[in-house]
Parts: C-alpha cells; structure tokens; sequence
C-alpha cells in the first residue's frame, strides 16, 4: 500500500499557522492528554525484583501514547491539505476515507467548512458506486460488492501511519526489555494488547519471561488498589484514600484494554 503522501503548504504558510494554533487547543480530542505525561513507578517484585515498569501518567500504555502521538502530527498535516488540495481530496475518495474511528477524530479537529470542502469526492464516489449495485441488485447480485466500500486498516490513511508508528515502538519496547538486567532497569508499561504483541515480536526466552512477570506484579498492586479504594468507599472513609488508589480504576482500564482511542474497533472487519 503506497503511503498518503501530503503536497507542500505552498504559499498558505499564513492559514497554515493559523491552523495549528487552533488544533494546540484541540490537543486533547486525540491523545486524551492537555501536558506532557509524568511517569509513576511500580516495582516489579517476584522473580523480576531487579525490574522496575513506567506507567504513562496519561495513556498508561507507552506504545498507545506514541500512537496517540503519531496520529494526532498526522491528522493536524492532513486535515488541512484535505480541504485546499484536489488530489489529496481524490486520494481520499480513492482509499474509502478514514475508518470510522479516524472519521470522528477527523471531525474533531476539523470544522463543518473542512468537511464540506474535503468530502463530496467521496460522497459522490460512494453515491456512484452504489447505484451500480442498486442496478445489479435488481436482479439478486451485486449485493455482496457493497462491503467493498467500507474502510479498512488497509485503507485508511490514518491507520496506516497508527500502524508504523506501533510497529516502532513495539521494536523500542522490546529492545529496552532486553536490556532490561540492572537493578536500575525500568521497562515502560504496556496495555495487554501491546504486551502480546510485544512478547510476540521477542520470542521465548529470559527477556520475554521478565516483562510478563513485571506486567503480572504491576497488575497484582493495581488489583490491590482497586480493592483498597472499593472497601474505603463502602466503609464511608473514602477521605482515607491514597492518590495510587484513585487513579487505580482508570489505570487498570488502560493497562486492560489500550486507550480508548487506540483500542476501539478501528478495523471494519472485526465489528461486522
């Protein structure tokens, strides 16, 4: 698949400008953050003592943050080529549009202007397409060929870069992991799915053994804390609770399932 390719800015540098200032404030739509992240620190424990994890303040996962990370440089670019750039518009119409997770994040980046001067390429090459299989389906064919015109991971140009992007990190990840034998080691956190595919990506082997057993300790504590915060909260001493305990529910969310806008079902296939 031939990567999205964005034209230079030209002589809109003025606009350009203009429109990065607006999407600084809109920074939180995409990557759930509104600053920088702090790392919190868990030790391992067990037979990963020597080990310490990094939990992402905001995304709780590292790979989802740089994923969350990459898309939101790479809508901000493409969002405003989309709107002034005929063959970015036809491109787009070409590859189906965004699935419908970037489709959302698109529009909340974007305005009603940039929608309607980015889409009817799309509108009218989908319109066209599906008078085709309404001719067709007259007759009881054609109707198979409708989910052709869905969006895909393939497809979509914003899962394509989320895609490269995971594909770095996870090799970052993994590198550190192996490295990862000095008391003062610290392997950044992963949600499950990145852990599979972390693990995945390394093998067998010590370094694979240590990252999980780091992972199982770190949500052996949370799952402490969550209990801690629940009992406190039905003892009506909530004011007891520690600041791990409060931001306990939401860590072991993030760490469970991904962060939400890396995790939802971005590819067609798997919601159908």
């Amino acid at each position: 698949m031939e990567r999205a390719r964005l034209p230079g800015n030209g002589g809109h540098q003025e606009a350009w400008s203009a429109m990065m200032q607006r999407l600084r404030g809109l920074r939180t739509e995409i990557t759930g953050a509104t600053e920088p992240s702090e790392d919190i620190t868990a030790s391992a424990g067990g037979a990963s003592r020597f080990c310490a994890i990094d939990i992402d303040k905001k995304t709780g996962c590292h790979i989802c943050g740089a994923v969350l990370e990459a898309n939101f440089r790479f809508l901000s670019k493409y969002q405003y080529e989309l709107t002034i750039n005929p063959e970015v518009q036809q491109d787009h119409a070409r590859r189906g549009g965004f699935c419908p997770l970037h489709t959302w994040q698109y529009e909340g980046i974007s305005s009603p202007y940039g929608v309607c001067a980015s889409y009817p390429e799309l509108a009218h090459r989908i319109a066209a397409e599906l008078m085709n299989f309404a001719i067709r389906a007259a007759d009881g064919s054609g109707l198979d060929n409708i989910r052709s015109l869905l969006p895909t991971r393939k497809s979509c140009p914003a899962c394509e870069i989320c895609k490269e992007a995971e594909s770095k990190v996870i090799a970052e990840v993994a590198a550190i992991a192996r490295r990862a034998t000095a008391p003062e080691s610290r392997i950044p956190a992963c949600c499950l799915p990145h852990l599979f595919m972390v693990s995945e990506y390394m093998g067998s082997g010590d370094p694979t053994r240590q990252i999980l057993s780091a992972h199982a300790n770190l949500l052996e504590r949370i799952a402490e804390d969550l209990q801690r915060y629940a009992l406190k909260h039905d003892a009506l001493r909530r004011y007891l609770t520690s600041e791990e305990e409060r931001r306990a529910s939401q860590i072991a969310l993030l760490l469970l399932a991904g962060h939400r806008s890396v995790s939802s079902p971005w590819v067609i296939e798997y919601i159908l």
